[in-house]
């Protein structure tokens, strides 16, 4: 035995088959989807309104918020960070209330009588000498010979605390710089041959 559920599908059609039972149901196929179209397009004509009202609703929510925030002196940036932690689904809005506490300005500048200072005393410097300005530097009463000990003072450091051998090998440029004589380890470049 067959199927029976296939019946109906098997069974001869009920009106003539003709043209114009062929042009009716192409008719009545045409309105059905010109309607779905229709349909179609103004659901979505509807969603796009509904996603724009709401768009609107939650910025309005979010100043409404914002000012309540404002009139209450608390701190904008930690219920902004809030918000956004909560929104991003981190906690939920009675854990985010719990966590963070009401601050307002108030509370910002007030000390708790309570609060223990501590000071902790600065490292002692080492000032290392330097060339001292010019009103200071007087040659006035000393001999050349003084001068040039003083002057070989602030601009050698390392000659003062006692020279080595190496002081006829040092000398130093106009620019201040020190340069190491070094006539005798030159050697002469010769053209390749």
């Amino acid at each position: 035995m067959d199927n029976i559920s296939n019946l109906s599908t098997n069974l001869p059609p009920t009106k003539p088959i003709n043209d114009n039972t062929v042009a009716e149901i192409q008719r009545d196929l045409t309105t059905e989807f010109k309607n779905a179209a229709k349909s179609v397009a103004s659901l979505y004509k509807l969603s796009t309104q509904r996603n724009t009202v709401l768009r609107h609703q939650g910025y309005l929510d979010a100043i409404h918020d914002l000012i309540n925030v404002i009139q209450n002196n608390g701190d904008v940036e930690n219920w902004a960070l809030s918000k956004k932690f909560e929104l991003e689904g981190g906690m939920s809005k009675e854990e985010v209330a719990a966590s963070s506490p009401p601050w307002t300005t108030e509370s910002l500048t007030k000390i708790p009588d309570d609060y223990k200072f501590t000071m902790s005393l600065p490292l002692q410097h080492k000032f290392p000498p330097t060339m001292p300005i010019l009103s200071a530097q007087r040659s006035k009463g000393r001999s050349p010979k003084q001068q040039k000990q003083q002057e070989q003072v602030y601009t050698q450091p390392h000659l003062a605390e006692g020279s080595s051998s190496d002081e006829e090998d040092m000398f130093y440029r106009e620019d201040g710089t020190l340069k190491r004589r070094v006539e005798e380890n030159k050697v002469e470049k010769r053209p390749k041959v």
